[in-house]
């Protein structure tokens, strides 16, 4: 996590890398681009590398769980639930401070 958090994806596979580039976009990007700047909110690079390596169905599937988290985790910093979980690491909690 702190290696992801660190934008270092040097150990990972092509896919995986695609992957992470396709999360982070999606997950940054509608906060941070206009619908005009970036349509998709995914740039065209990481458009056509989906579609070279991942079929469309698990394109389908990739962006589903992606968007889950993005949900799950803008709900329950909304919310702040009281949940009963150990805080992360101190490592972690600088990246998402």
């Amino acid at each position: 996590m702190i290696a992801l958090g660190n934008q270092q994806v040097d150990g990972f596979s092509t896919r995986e890398q695609i992957a992470i580039a396709f999360a982070t976009e999606l997950t940054i990007n509608p906060s941070s681009l206009t619908v005009a700047e970036e349509p998709l909110a995914v740039s065209e690079k990481t458009q056509t590398a989906l579609k070279t390596h991942f079929s469309n169905v698990e394109i389908v599937e990739l962006a589903s769980a992606i968007m889950a988290f993005n949900f799950m985790n803008r709900f329950n910093r909304f919310f702040n639930p009281d949940i009963d979980v150990e805080m992360p690491p101190d490592e972690i909690m600088a990246l998402i401070s």
